[in-house]
């Protein structure tokens, strides 16, 4: 009954053990060219972050060369018996940023009465001989010193105001540059610093995803560039960069030169240098760096000296200080 041959089925092929298809170009692997990218990509980053490390710490230690390589006056005699303008005792208070005051209460102020100064002396060393801080009462005859006492009226043979910087053995130092160390500081000054300028400093590595998302939000908003997102260790680095010119390429070595400062300084260490080195403008074309000078030329006192009011005066004058 029809015994004819059946045709032999194709058995199908098991899925599992079909070649997948490859994407290649010019016979090699897409995806082992990626891989191959990648990796040129991350050694060619870190090599350059190597690079710009060296440099950044070049530059860090030539800053504290420079502030360490101070040549400083002798101090100044205060003496019964000079005349007060030919010896230049108000210009030398005017100098070291004295303020005058209508009551002398702290280190850097003085007082002016028609027959007597009061002066509140900083407290200096000269080799390992300090002079502390203290109140000198300057009895005036004229213009003619006739005797100086302490706090509590005794008479002193003289007393000394501290040495002023008069140059650097760096050339290009400027004489003028005031440093200070973050512990001197006023609370208020450094936690209104943070709230203005970066309130994540202490917690993240540089860069602040969260500002930079709120900064692109209120720019939408505004349909102009109106906030800006750049973290305080990013303030920091350009300082260590001679280009001005806004340019993506710029930018990049921005971030990057911030994350080698998160690398090389503790927390700290940026905050404090940020505030000695932040540009401040200018004064009669003199540049004004760091919030230190910045408060000598237009308070004629310390930073650790300032008022709140005037701490939040040259907070606010950092975003704009040209204005």
């Amino acid at each position: 009954m029809g015994g004819g041959r059946q045709a032999p089925t194709k058995a199908k092929a098991n899925p599992a053990k079909q070649k997948r298809r490859e994407w290649r170009i010019r016979g090699w692997r897409v995806r082992n060219l990626a891989a191959g990218g990648f990796l040129l990509v991350f050694f060619a980053l870190g090599f350059y972050l190597a690079q710009l490390y060296g440099e950044i710490s070049a530059l860090i230690e030539q800053r504290r060369a420079a502030m360490t390589s101070a040549i400083f006056s002798a101090p100044f005699p205060i003496v019964a018996g000079d005349d007060l303008d030919r010896s230049g005792l108000l210009d030398r208070l005017a100098q070291l940023s004295y303020s005058q005051v209508p009551s002398a209460n702290s280190a850097g102020e003085y007082t002016r009465a028609p027959r007597a100064l009061a002066i509140y002396l900083r407290s200096f060393y000269v080799g390992a001989k300090e002079y502390p801080s203290e109140m000198v009462r300057v009895s005036l005859d004229g213009t003619r010193i006739t005797g100086v006492a302490d706090s509590f009226g005794v008479a002193k043979s003289d007393a000394m105001l501290e040495p002023e910087v008069i140059g650097r053995l760096l050339p290009g130092a400027p004489a003028e540059r005031v440093e200070v160390q973050l512990g001197d500081l006023k609370p208020f000054l450094v936690k209104g610093l943070l709230a203005n300028e970066d309130r994540f400093f202490y917690y993240h590595p540089g860069i602040d995803p969260i500002r930079i998302v709120e900064a692109a939000i209120a720019d939408l908003r505004a349909h102009r560039l109106v906030e800006g997102a750049s973290t305080l260790t990013q303030q920091l680095a350009r300082t260590f960069m001679e280009r001005r010119e806004r340019s993506f390429s710029r930018k990049l070595r921005e971030l990057a030169v911030a994350v080698v400062l998160e690398i090389r300084l503790k927390k700290d260490e940026i905050l404090e240098r940020y505030i000695n080195d932040v540009p401040m403008g200018e004064y009669d074309g003199t540049p004004i760096d760091g919030m230190p000078q910045a408060a000598r030329y237009f308070f004629n006192k310390d930073l650790s000296e300032v008022t709140p009011a005037e701490a939040a005066t040259l907070i606010g004058m950092i975003q704009a200080p040209t204005l």
